[in-house]
C-alpha cells in the first residue's frame, strides 16, 4: 500500500553504481519499513544534479517522532549511507518535522567514476 513518487535524474557518470546503490538500496528498505505501519503512505525520492554536485533527498511518513542525535538515528543502514557518501566528501543530514523522516545525501561528483566500474 506504499507508494513511491520519484523526480529528477540519476548521473550517468560521475558516481560508481555501487556507491549509487548502496546510498539507494539502504534509504528506501528504511523508508518502506518505517512506512509499513503508516496507512497509505508515499515515500518521496528526489534527485538533482547540478554541475559536479549530485543531491539525494529520501522522504517518508512515520508513525512515530524519529529522535535524532548528533545528526543519526538506531540504524544500522543509515552507516552504510554515510560510507559511500564519504568516498565523494559528501554528507548525509537527517530531519524529521511534520511526521516526516528525510534522509539528505550530497555528493561531488567525480570525474571518471564510471557506472560500469566494479
Amino acid at each position: 500500500q506504499t507508494k513511491l513518487d520519484f523526480a529528477g535524474i540519476i548521473p550517468a557518470d560521475g558516481i560508481e553504481n555501487i556507491d549509487l546503490c548502496t546510498i539507494l538500496a539502504n534509504a528506501l528498505d528504511n523508508a518502506v519499513e518505517a512506512s509499513k505501519l503508516v496507512g497509505n503512505a508515499v515515500i518521496s525520492v528526489h534527485a538533482v544534479q547540478d554541475s559536479a554536485v549530485f543531491m539525494l533527498t529520501v522522504s517518508n511518513p512515520t508513525l512515530h517522532p524519529v529522535e535524532i542525535k548528533n545528526n543519526t538515528v538506531k540504524t544500522t543502514k543509515l552507516g552504510s549511507i554515510r560510507s559511500a557518501a564519504k568516498k565523494y566528501n559528501g554528507e548525509v543530514n537527517l530531519k524529521y518535522e511534520n511526521g516526516y523522516f528525510t534522509v539528505e545525501v550530497m555528493m561531488i561528483m567525480r570525474k571518471g567514476a564510471r557506472n560500469d566500474e566494479q
